[in-house]
Parts: C-alpha cells; structure tokens; sequence
C-alpha cells in the first residue's frame, strides 16, 4: 500500500507540473486523435455524454476553425474507450486544446519514462537511464504522444504489474492490470495472462492479487456508472461506429500481420476482413505457446513478455502507435539475454522501425516485423549467460 501511495502522489505531482509546463511550452497542437479525447471530456463536463459525438463534432468544427467541406469529421470518431478514462483526464478539460494538447504530451512522456523505471527498478543505473531514452525515442512511442493517442496506460499498467509482482503488492498488482482495461483490446491478452500466472501461484501475493483484482474491476465498472450512467450502451454504440467507418474498413494505416497478409493477397484489407487470418494467427500462435508453455510461462517478466509479443502478432486491428507495448518484451529480453550476440539482435530489432523510416519505407512494415520475431525469439531462444558470449 506504500508503494501504491507514494506513486500515486508522484503521478499527481507530475500532473500539476505537466499542466504549467503545458502552458509555455512552444510546441504546436497537432489536429488528431487527442481531439476525440479532448472534446469527449469537455462535453461531458458541459453535461453531454462522453459518448455523444454530434456534439463533440461541433466542438472540433469550434476547435479547430477548419470548414466543414475541408474537415474530415471521420478521422475523429466516437471516443471507443471505457468511461473510466475520465479518471485520470478529466482536468484536460479546464484547458484550451492546444493548453490540453501539450499538457496530454508532456503526460505521455512521463508515463513513458515511468514505464521504464518500474520494468527496470531492480537493475543498474545505467539501465535505467538506458531504458528511459529508449522508451521516450521508440518510433511507435514517438506517433503515439504527438498525435496524442491513448495506448500508454497499458504499457505503464504491464510494467506496474512487473514491479508489485517484486515488491508483492497485491493492491498495487490489481491496478497494473486495471491500467491495461483502458484500451481494452490492446490489454486483454496481457490482462489475461497476467492474471493467469497469479492463478499459477501459491504464494500468499498471488493469492491476494485473484480476489483484489476482480474487486479493482467492480469498482471501476461502478466508477463507470457514477460517471455515465449509459455507459455500456454508449461503448457498444461508439465501437459500433468506429468499426463501420471508412477507414477503418479500408484499414490504410493498419499494420497487424492479419492486415499485411491481406494486402499481400491483393484484397481488402480492412479489420473485418483481416479477422479470419487474424484467427488462423492466433491459433497457430496458441499450438506454438502450449508446446513452449513451461518456457513461456516460467516467471510473471517472461509471461508478460510473451502476451505482449503475441499481441502484436495476432490482432486484426494494431496501428504504429500500439506496438508501443513491445517495449515490455524488448527491455525485459535485453536485460535476460546476456549473449552478445542476442542482445544486439535485440537492439537491431528496437531500431528496426526507425530503419524502415530512413530507406524511404513505410515503418508498419518493419514493426510488424519487430513483433512476429520477438515473440519467436521469446519462445525458442534459451537465455544465455556472460560467459557465454
């Protein structure tokens, strides 16, 4: 509970220097998709629903000052995000967007260099300072808090999971794993297998974490209805939304394997169309898991590591921004694997992405990529030792 306390008085204090920081710094807001965000917090604190989007587009028309016949309302959707979000956001609204727009960076930036500092908390100095400018300059990291998205929390949840596991904060454990419900479908399988391996477990930590867990979801589902009553129906019908417009059936900046397939046929490359290689993925995935279980599955770092690395391979729907998450895997293999050898293929497949934007490509190639051969180098390379490098 100390733990809990004094990260959550940390993350109040960095909030209140964001927002000044906010304030002054000469950055120009970027018209994306921190708008969704921004305008469904400030409707609601107007008194709309968080999920009433014929209003939020007349506040983004307002915002923005851009002509109707120039705007293209359907790059900024339903906010398709549980209610909850309103929590750890709800000030933005008192801002001006370009205020909320820089203050949401800075956050982001800080939940980054968090990140780092819970997945690496019991290694050297060195590392750490190493882990937190590698998290801040990762090219999915780098779209991801200029165009103002909203993956972070998963990541920061992934790694608080890791750091109560060590200091056996059940409490603490709860509310990594509750972070990662706030993009639901990039958390489900490091939710699940997080919660999985406490199952796993009998010591007294785990067995605390299986009935604080579920408690952390209730409360975050009546949070849910103190804050929007109709929230279920609204989510239901801004996901609805989001899946049936155009660009999402079209899917040009998807990057999942399903999706790269899909182009490579020659087809449709929307997400709907990508479910059923998608599937066939996420089956051949699961035979490969199961026969590597007890390699897979051998320690809560390694078991994250792996649901984070199959995220990235078996989702329909990943943009650049979500393979934020494969800084989990990549810092965890390059602190295990001590080889030389493998750690500076770790290195090459952490600058992969950044390679794909200097020879003139797209870098969703080289994520997607950076995905597929973690989770097989997770699941069949045998951690090594000094000596053996």
């Amino acid at each position: 509970m100390k733990n809990a306390v004094k990260i959550a008085l940390g993350v109040i204090l960095y909030i209140l220097i964001a927002v000044l920081l906010g304030r002054v710094l000469p950055v120009p807001a970027f018209y994306s998709d921190f708008m969704s965000l921004y305008h469904a917090v400030a409707g609601w604190q107007q008194g709309h629903s968080f999920y009433d989007f014929g209003t939020q587009q007349s506040m983004m028309f307002e915002t923005t000052r851009i002509a109707k016949p120039d705007f293209d309302i359907e790059l900024y959707p339903y906010f398709p995000y549980p209610p909850w979000y309103l929590i750890g956001t709800f000030f933005l609204g008192w801002l001006s967007f370009e205020w909320a727009y820089r203050t949401w960076l800075i956050i982001n930036v800080g939940i980054l260099a968090l990140s780092a500092l819970l997945v690496t908390a019991n290694e050297k100095r060195e590392i750490k300072t190493g882990a937190i400018i590698a998290f801040i300059l990762y090219f999915p990291a780098v779209g991801l808090y200029v165009i103002g998205n909203y993956t972070l929390p998963v990541l920061v949840g992934a790694a608080l999971l890791l750091y109560a596991a060590r200091k056996e904060d059940a409490p603490l454990s709860a509310l990594g794993i509750a972070l990662m419900t706030f993009k639901p479908h990039i958390g489900i399988l490091l939710g699940l297998f997080g919660y999985g391996w406490m199952w796993m477990q009998n010591a007294p930590f785990a067995r605390r974490a299986r009935w604080v867990t579920p408690l952390a979801g209730i409360i975050l589902a009546a949070l849910g209805w103190l804050l929007e009553p109709n929230w279920i129906s609204g989510l239901y019908n801004a996901m609805y939304t989001w899946q049936t417009s155009s660009y999402i059936q079209t899917c040009t900046y998807c990057s999942s394997p399903a999706n790269l397939i899909m182009r490579f046929l020659g087809t449709e490359a929307g997400m709907l169309s990508s479910s059923l290689p998608s599937i066939l993925l996420f089956a051949l995935a699961a035979i490969l898991v199961w026969l590597r279980r007890k390699f897979a599955f051998s320690d809560l770092e390694k078991t994250i590591a792996v649901a984070a690395a199959l995220t990235a391979v078996v989702l329909p729907y990943m943009v650049n921004y979500d393979y934020v998450i494969l800084l989990i895997p990549l810092t965890i293999a390059f602190v295990r694997y001590k080889n030389r050898l493998q750690r500076i293929f770790i290195a090459f497949l952490y600058l992969l992405p950044w390679v794909g934007i200097v020879i003139g490509r797209a870098g969703s190639v080289y994520i997607t990529l950076t995905g597929v051969a973690l989770f097989f180098f997770l699941l069949f390379v045998n951690e090594s030792h000094p000596q053996e490098a």
